[in-house]
């Protein structure tokens, strides 16, 4: 599994700067001797209000270039067309904003892409302080105050397979946990005790 901060890091165009790691992720895939790779496409934004077609049909463009298969979930039967695919990929959506506060359920923890660290020039409410407040209404319904919430910087991404997870792309990271000062992490550290933090408390 791959977490991706941004898609696009300029002067690089779209997945150009995680191109390599994409590919790594899916060329390790259980891909039952079939090329290309099927991978589902779902689209949870759509960057300037793109219809999900145009969006996945940029996404089919770049996919194609590394030698893989694009099939939007919307194009059909979104059931069987995820089952009959080797991979998914999903296209925006902030774990933050998902109303049982748990996500997909596919690691213990959840992520903020684009994370930005606070300025208080930019007069705007911080990434922390939305993290903060997460944790402290999540807390307050008993659906997940104790969860762990990574904050992404652009450039960033977290590799999970099995019980390990690194830190890699630029830029870094930070990690939040309720009642806790935020930790700073470098690219090429080892992040594997999120996955494992949440069955110690």
């Amino acid at each position: 599994m791959l977490l991706i901060s941004n898609s696009t890091s300029p002067p690089g165009g779209y997945l150009d700067h995680c191109e390599n790691e994409i590919k790594s992720v899916l060329d390790n895939t259980n891909r039952s001797n079939m090329f290309p790779v099927n991978i589902a496409f779902v689209s949870y934004a759509r960057p300037g209000g793109i219809s999900n077609d145009d969006y996945a049909e940029n996404v089919r463009t770049k996919f194609k270039e590394l030698g893989y298969n694009i099939i939007g979930v919307h194009e059909g039967d979104s059931k069987k067309i995820i089952e009959s695919s080797e991979a998914i990929f999903i296209g925006g959506g902030n774990t933050l904003a998902s109303p049982n506060y748990k996500g997909l359920g596919l690691v213990p923890f959840n992520f903020k892409p684009h994370y930005l660290d606070p300025d208080k020039s930019l007069g705007r409410e911080s990434d922390e302080t939305r993290i903060k407040e997460y944790h402290a209404h999540a807390g307050k319904n008993g659906i997940g105050g104790n969860v762990t919430v990574i904050g992404l910087r652009e450039g960033a991404m977290l590799r999970v397979i099995g019980d390990n997870a690194k830190l890699l792309g630029k830029n870094g990271a930070r990690v939040f946990r309720h009642s806790k000062e935020p930790v700073e992490y470098s690219v090429g550290d080892n992040l594997s005790f999120l996955l494992f933090w949440v069955r110690l408390i």
